[in-house]
């Protein structure tokens, strides 16, 4: 299937945050494993080939999000099923309860949910079953199925439906599988999780009451068979049938087989190959230090000032609003003699002034090599970037346009850091958590430009861009996958630019990344004039 959406629309921390944000639920991708505990749901970092993959993985954390937002934690501790069974069946109508609210509240999410049942389908993970699996599996399963087949309209669960029910016939009979259709039948009436429990406990009951009735019954035709002569009162099929329904309130945790789970999708997906299963974006937490970081700020100050001045300039000639005469508007007053000849463009009406509707990442190298001073000053590498980023966030911020910072590697190889947010202020919190940043590692670009871009691609701003701050040379097999994450970042209408820290900064591989869209910097005094050419099209 041809890939018909670039990897940050399929990638899971898009999904997540437009889930988050949508849902009014965290939505987390770290780790290696899946999981909710009630307040956030965790997920790894899959790598989605196709748009169905991503609807499929939608349709997994909408069913995750949908225990959340409608309460599946929230039950009367003295009804909690407490029988492999009960907890069993208990999980498959909560499942259909959650599901249903879901489509009633988000229309669109039936299509996600479909998708997810078709793939569990298409990967055998639902599956029919016969008179010979357990009694408590053929129970417990038909309801899952047939409900949500009824229900939910998800024929993929359709699709096994009647082996199934020839299945339930063979194991109990007609009038229990009536008797269930008719408490299923109020499945739409679930209002909470609770309800869920009490329609488990009436199944439970009712299957207990068909047992006691048969018992009845076979001793009814122990009785005739003694002295009365033959009795219709049971059915031949139903022979044994009391037995068979003690094996299943009866049946263990392992006598009841794991169908249709919807976490079990997740097994035919593989971690983001780009990026280690334990990559993340991860706030940072060095330690603030407000005095130092006034003292850097102060530092920075007549170059950020510098920047600033350039750019203002610069934004008052492309904003500039342009007045015209008109026959509506302000009336001005200098060409009112023109109304004697009939002229009615005698107001002045104003032009729409430009905004500037952008978000910025500046990405920073803090690897090893940073620490390396740059050639012809006393400065190191990591000084000079730093406070490049300072000036160039302070300037930026002024002029309205909104920024991000994050750092790699940060901790370890596979984790990009947070350093500031988008709608946090940089004077006040930027410099003072820079400062007690030490250079360290290698230079893992691909998963933090990954990482940093899919930051970005969240941002509400209608143009986006990446300024990559670094040395040059990347940790071996990164470059071309990086350049690879630039070119698909432009589907998504994301600007990049590098920006070299040193004389001697490795070219070849800047232009390998980044083309011809780069600066080298090797002194903060140069800043203005180098950089001002780059910041020319980021305001333009």
């Amino acid at each position: 299937m041809s890939k018909n959406s670039s990897i940050f629309k399929r990638s899971m921390p898009i999904i997540a945050a437009g889930l988050s944000a949508k849902f009014n639920i965290r939505v987390n991708v770290s780790g290696s494993e899946a999981y909710t505990n009630g307040a956030v749901i965790n997920v790894p970092d899959y790598d989605l080939d196709t748009q169905e993959d991503k609807h499929v993985m939608q349709g997994y954390l909408v069913h995750e999000v949908g225990h959340n937002r409608y309460n599946s934690f929230d039950i009367d501790p003295n009804t909690k099923p407490n029988t492999p069974i009960a907890h069993t069946l208990w999980n498959c109508i909560e499942d259909i309860r959650i599901e249903m609210a879901l489509m009633q509240e988000f229309a669109g999410t039936k299509i996600w949910l479909n998708m997810l049942a078709q793939r569990l389908y298409d990967t055998r993970k639902i599956r029919g079953f016969t008179n010979t699996d357990h009694p408590s599996t053929i129970f417990v399963f038909y309801a899952l199925y047939y409900g949500r087949f009824k229900y939910l309209s998800q024929k993929a669960y359709g699709l096994v439906l009647p082996e199934c029910e020839k299945a339930f016939l063979q194991t109990f009979n007609q009038h229990i599988l009536n008797r269930m259709k008719g408490v299923l039948s109020q499945v739409d009436e679930l209002n909470s999780s609770q309800d869920s429990v009490d329609m488990t406990l009436a199944l439970l009951k009712m299957l207990n009451d068909e047992k006691e009735k048969s018992e009845s019954n076979q001793q009814d035709d122990s009785g005739a068979d003694q002295g009365n002569g033959p009795s219709d009162a049971q059915d031949d099929s139903d022979e044994g049938l009391a037995d068979r329904i003690a094996i299943t309130l009866d049946a263990n945790a392992s006598d009841i087989a794991d169908l249709g789970d919807v976490k079990s999708v997740l097994d035919d997906f593989t971690t983001n190959a780009a990026c280690n299963v334990t990559t993340a974006l991860s706030e940072t937490n060095y330690r603030s230090t407000p005095e130092a970081g006034k003292k850097l700020n102060a530092s920075v100050k007549m170059t950020a000032n510098g920047l600033i001045g350039r750019m203002m300039g610069m934004m008052q000639t492309k904003r500039r609003v342009v007045c015209r005469d008109n026959d509506h508007g302000r009336l001005n007053t200098r060409v009112l003699h023109r109304s004697v000849r009939g002229d009615r463009n005698i107001f002045r009406s104003e032009g729409k002034r430009k905004t500037i509707d952008t978000c910025v990442v500046l990405m920073l190298d803090i690897s090893g090599s940073m620490n390396n001073n740059v050639s012809g000053i006393s400065k190191t590498r990591f000084e000079i970037a730093r406070d490049t980023v300072i000036a160039l966030t302070l300037a930026l911020e002024r002029c309205k346009i909104k920024t991000i910072v994050t750092v790699y590697p940060y901790k370890n190889l596979y984790t990009c850091g947070l350093l500031k947010k988008e709608n946090e202020n940089a004077e006040r919190v930027l410099a003072e958590r820079m400062v007690n940043i030490t250079p360290d590692g290698q230079t893992p670009i691909a998963m933090a430009y990954y990482h940093s871009v899919c930051e970005l691609i969240k941002s509400k701003c209608k143009r986006k861009i990446i300024f990559s701050i670094t040395d040059g040379e990347p940790t071996i097999g990164n470059a071309t996958p990086t350049r690879e994450y630039i070119q698909e970042a432009k589907k998504e209408m994301v600007e990049s630019y590098g920006i070299g820290i040193g004389k001697d900064i490795e070219h070849h591989s800047m232009t390998h990344i980044y083309g011809k869209n780069y600066v080298v910097i090797d002194d903060l005094k140069n800043l203005k004039s180098d950089l001002f050419k780059m910041i020319e099209k980021v305001i333009d």
